[in-house]
């Protein structure tokens, strides 16, 4: 690869995944300059003090902290260990056919269970201190190109990489995982204390050098919004606002601060812990979503249990009937209750909205639910559209079909003929006047 064009390689180092860059580095010695920031662009980071000692090197090198574009954040907590003996329980359950936990010394198995114990009470030592938040606190500060933050709910990578940790996670890492065989019970799989990783998380970002652009996270609860255990400590929100009194970390005034700079928000909404419903919150979050006035793509994921409308806790007027952003694009929602009195006035007031995407959605009170109930949003400036296509991917079983451009598939077991409908993707095709071709 060395008789490549600077060119080619530069295209390359754009395109290809960045999980390969290093085997691409050893090829290639024009490579290493130029795939450098492509490695050092997303920043993955656990509650570990080795991860977030990590992101501090980083932070603090001259070169790799103008690479980073956005940090990826799992906030994932560690199961107590509990006794030794239920520990050892718990790794014989782990293992795989053939694999048997007997070909491990006691020395290795107490050693295990002591690494174990080790990281619990370390991770627990980071929480009380406050030492998570002032790690990604002053790392943030350090990048000056950061764009945004995604907060995962589960590293697809997670289990790969407990089974075979990277050296850089040490012997003592290695051999306990090798012992323990399967992340299950290294990791919580429900935490309360995940809420108070996305806050910390959140309050971060809003010290970055320049206001983020982007903002996902695949965990977002009610208690999100109105969180009380174990706070960040107070004093360390002293530089988040001029009012050292407020107290960001309990309140939502957190998420609105957060909110305020985005351009693209995507939220994957969780059910909230007991006490904690959203019936209670989507004012609170429609609060902080209005406030981010420079919003152009906001995506809502909900999570309907069944199919009936009272099984659908988020509803359209509920979050955006009080909503208005002067250059929204794309929205997108998903698992939400809507009603066709819902969307006019919602499509009067953004006339920049150019796609905008239903899926699994509970629309209600569309009379009859023929394809000219649902409204279509004004024409783009500049832009004309063409009928808007709707595709309905369940109905209730009434072995009606309508005309238009429909497909439905009943809804095995329900026996009402109420006329409605399971909204699958709306999407209007747009053709500026320039004649660009289809926008959506």
């Amino acid at each position: 690869m060395d008789q490549l064009p600077t060119e080619l390689v530069r295209a390359i180092a754009k395109v290809v995944d960045r999980k390969d860059i290093l085997s691409f580095r050893l090829t290639c010695r024009s490579f290493a300059a130029l795939g450098l920031p492509r490695q050092f662009e997303v920043i993955p980071v656990m509650l570990f003090r080795e991860s977030l000692e990590n992101l501090r090197r980083i932070s603090e090198n001259p070169a790799y902290r103008n690479y980073v574009l956005a940090i990826e954040y799992e906030p994932s907590i560690l199961a107590n260990p509990g006794t030794q003996i239920n520990w050892i329980r718990a790794a014989k359950r782990n293992r795989g056919p053939g694999d048997s936990f007997e070909r491990f010394s006691e020395s290795d198995v107490e050693q295990a269970y002591q690494s174990h114990s080790r990281y619990y009470d370390d991770q627990r030592f980071m929480q009380v201190t406050g030492y998570d938040f002032k790690s990604l606190q002053s790392a943030i500060l350090c990048f000056p190109n950061l764009r945004g933050v995604r907060i995962l709910s589960e590293n697809p990578e997670k289990s790969n990489r407990f089974e075979n940790p990277p050296p850089a996670w040490g012997d003592a890492f290695c051999s306990m995982a090798k012992i323990m065989g399967k992340p299950d019970h290294f990791f919580e799989s429900e935490s309360r204390y995940v809420a108070r990783g996305i806050n910390a998380g959140l309050a971060a970002c809003k010290l970055a050098q320049k206001p983020l652009s982007w903002f996902d996270c695949e965990i977002f609860g009610p208690e999100i919004l109105y969180y009380k255990w174990d706070p960040v400590q107070v004093f360390s929100f002293t530089r988040f606002v001029k009012d050292p009194k407020e107290d960001l970390g309990v309140t939502h005034t957190l998420v609105c601060g957060a909110f305020e700079s985005l351009t693209s928000v995507k939220l994957q909404l969780s059910r909230g812990r007991q006490g904690y419903g959203w019936s209670y919150r989507q004012k609170d979050l429609a609060t902080a979503l209005g406030g981010a006035q420079r919003l152009e793509t906001l995506c809502i994921q909900g999570y309907p249990m069944y199919h009936a409308p009272d099984s659908y806790p988020f509803s359209f007027n509920s979050l955006l009937d009080s909503c208005t952003w002067p250059h929204l694009k794309n929205l997108s929602l998903s698992s939400i209750a809507v009603r066709e009195q819902d969307l006019p006035p919602f499509f009067a007031r953004h006339p920049s909205l150019h796609t905008y995407t239903f899926s699994s959605a509970y629309a209600a009170d569309f009379g009859c639910a023929t394809p000219s109930s649902i409204p279509s949003p004004p024409n783009p400036a500049g832009a004309s559209c063409s009928p808007l296509p709707l595709t309905v991917t369940r109905a209730l079983e009434t072995g009606w079909v309508p005309s238009g451009s429909w497909t439905l598939t009943p809804i095995s077991g329900t026996a009402t003929t109420t006329a409605r409908i399971w909204i699958g993707t709306i999407r209007p095709s747009c053709t500026t006047d320039s004649g660009s071709g289809p926008r959506t």
